[in-house]
This record gives C-alpha cells, structure tokens and sequence, in this order.
C-alpha cells in the first residue's frame, strides 16, 4: 500500500472508533443561551437618529466614544466588559452588549473611561461629534473632539432576578454636549467650527460630557 494511502485508511479507522464519519460536518458550538437571557447594556442617544436636528440651527450627523476599561459592579463585586467604542451615524447605532457571566443580584454602578491619545503620529479622540450649525445665517460644519481622557462613573439601581432578565439602558444626551458650544466665538478653520484641545469651549463641552451620560429610570426586570 502506497504511504499516502496507508495514511488515510489509518485516519479514516480511527475516525470510525470515535464514532465520526469523515464526512460529517463540524459540530456547531455551544452557546450559552437563549439570546437575551440575563443581564445587558443598551445605548441610547438624544437624538436617537442620525442625522438629527435637535434645532432649526443644528445638525449632528456622526457621534464617536472610545471606551477603555469598562465594568459593570454589582453586590457580588464588577465584572469586565469588552466594548471600544460607541458610534452613532446614519443607518448605525450601538448594538445591545451581554453581560457575560452576570450573577442573579443588585447591579449599582458602570465605570469606564474615555480614552484619547495626543501622539501627533498616532492621534485617537476620545469622543468627536461633527454636524453642521447656522451662526449669524449661515450654515457651516463642525466637529468636536477631544484627545484628554475623561473617567465616568454612573450609578443607579437594577436587579438581576435569578433565571429572568435585567437591562442597564445607558443614556448619552449628545446634544446636549454640541449646544453647550457658542460657535461664536470659535475660530473658523478650513470653513469649518473646530473645538479642540486649546479652545476656551472645550472646558464647557468637558462639562457636558460628564453631564451628558446616565442610565435612565425605566429599566429593570423584563
């Protein structure tokens, strides 16, 4: 018998004794559950869609977080999420994230951070909100952005009954953070509103960031 041959009818016996065929399919994995079940973190913006027009004089189109560190602390201690970033545009939202391996209990607090980087090489923002905005009749784009890093920390009150379901629906009032810039007195920069790092607006806008995000009260059980 020829080697290659001698090696197949080898393999082929040994995949019978383990009561495999060689032409069944790979077993699919195992999930761990029915989709929804447990605990989870859902985004929800103002405005809820984009583009939106929280006024006659204001556009937002595109909002962008980067997250580090995010964790979800309950009564029997935190636990660590995997998410780098929130993006809202048109078509585009935050999908819902699964707190993987959420006991049944009392779910307090969600502390993240976030997580810019100033290296001119390599610059990352740690949110940035571009839209358009009329100021003395006239309509122009901007964008805000910000490379400092920014700690949150949100507290409510959830429970995770044992065998149900339980969801932490975090908000971010992103018009809030755009409103609280007078574009009037922001420097025009290649036609457009520039708030950045060096921009008297950017201590307002640090501000309503922090104001910004929350978890709102209609939550809980399901």
């Amino acid at each position: 018998m020829l080697p290659q041959l001698r090696i197949a009818a080898l393999a082929a016996v040994a995949m019978a004794a383990a009561g495999c065929s060689p032409d069944a399919p790979p077993a699919p994995p195992i999930d761990g559950g029915p989709v929804g079940q447990g605990l989870s973190l859902s985004w929800e913006s103002r405005p809820a869609t984009f583009p939106g027009s929280p006024s006659a004089d204001l556009t937002i189109e595109r909002a962008v977080f980067h997250q580090d560190e995010l964790r979800v602390v309950s009564d029997a201690g935190p636990i660590d999420l995997e998410l780098d970033e929130l993006v809202w545009e048109r078509g585009v939202a935050p999908a819902a994230l699964p707190v993987m391996g959420a006991l049944p209990g009392l779910y307090s607090r969600l502390l993240f951070e976030l997580e810019g980087d100033d290296d001119d090489r390599d610059r990352e923002y740690a949110y940035e909100i571009t839209g358009t905005v009329r100021v003395n009749g006239t309509f122009r784009p901007f964008t805000i952005r910000d490379t400092g890093d920014l700690s949150l920390s949100l507290d409510f009150s959830i429970t995770l009954p044992p065998g149900g379901t339980a969801r932490i629906p975090v908000r971010i009032e992103i018009d809030e953070i755009v409103t609280a810039v007078d574009f009037s007195q922001v420097q025009i920069q290649d036609n457009r509103y520039i708030v950045e790092k060096g921009n008297s607006q950017l201590t307002n806008v640090r501000a309503a960031v922090r104001g910004s995000f929350g978890v709102s009260s209609a939550s809980g059980p399901s």
